[in-house]
């Protein structure tokens, strides 16, 4: 399906693109929000490179995909490497020339969630890629925790960053899209308020049923799309579920404020709750 809507976020990375200087990029946002398909909108044919983690992977197969990514976009043999810092060695000489867009998707499962790998990308960044005028240098990810904390307030990437986009659902003048016109504006906003303005959610629905139809078939099926989201998005999303499914659930019966959450689950209102 081509890219609906995302006018203004793909302006910025189109100035990025003109601006004429090198640029570092972080872009982060939940599962499912469509960050990738705004970044693979981008690419240029021969020029620009987009290398995609794969969850679960131990660091040496994270480098080994990496790799095999690189030979494939660049027509050459793959080689092996130890570590990260023998990645960017290899690639260095490619990032330095030319014009490239070059995308790191899902940086933290790349970097094993581990902050050491922002610190080998700092050295490469400073001493070789930022001298290229031409690079265009994208870090992605859907773990807000560590895009936040190790990239966007990183002290390694500090006054580095050029730009950044917190990717959130889409508004509705832009969801509308995907309906086709085949709903009335009080059934599209009906869908939005169920689904929200996730595109990958969106991409499940059937424009041409009704609400109630979609919902039976993608949530109640046992073999709907949203049957075992909550399941599959907490465990990408926490190392330890429990506490967090525990909130969602209690939270799903009604408002309460932080203190009834706090007592009901028994939970500490202080540091454990915020």
């Amino acid at each position: 399906m081509s890219l609906v809507g995302r006018r203004k976020e793909l302006k910025q990375i189109q100035q990025a693109l003109l601006s004429g200087r090198a640029e570092l990029g972080i872009i982060y946002g939940r599962r499912r929000v469509g960050k990738s398909a705004l970044l693979r909108s981008c690419l240029r044919k021969d020029k620009d490179f987009y290398f995609e983690a794969i969850q679960g992977l131990q660091k040496h197969q994270q480098i080994n995909h990496f790799l095999e990514q690189f030979a494939k976009q660049t027509h050459s043999i793959p080689f092996r490497a130890q570590s990260w810092k023998e990645v960017f060695e290899a690639i260095t000489p490619t990032l330095t020339k030319g014009d490239h867009f070059v995308v790191f998707d899902e940086f933290p499962w790349m970097a094993s969630e581990r902050a050491e790998l922002v610190a080998i990308l700092k050295y490469y960044w400073d001493l070789h890629w930022k001298q290229n005028a031409g690079l265009k240098l994208v870090l992605c990810g859907s773990i807000a925790q560590f895009m936040v904390k190790h990239l966007v307030h990183s002290k390694a990437l500090h006054n580095r960053k050029t730009f950044e986009m917190k990717i959130e659902p889409l508004p509705p003048c832009e969801a509308k899209d995907f309906f086709k016109g085949k709903r009335s504006e009080m059934e599209i906003a009906q869908f939005l308020m169920v689904f929200g303005g996730i595109p990958k959610y969106l991409e499940q629905l059937d424009p041409s049923r009704s609400l109630s139809l979609n919902i039976d078939k993608l949530c109640f099926d046992k073999n709907g799309f949203f049957y075992n989201e909550f399941d599959t998005l907490f465990k990408e999303q926490f190392r330890s579920t429990r506490v967090y499914e525990n909130i969602v659930s209690f939270l799903s019966s009604g408002a309460h404020s932080k203190e009834e959450v706090a007592r009901s689950l028994k939970l500490s209102s202080g540091g454990g709750l915020t």
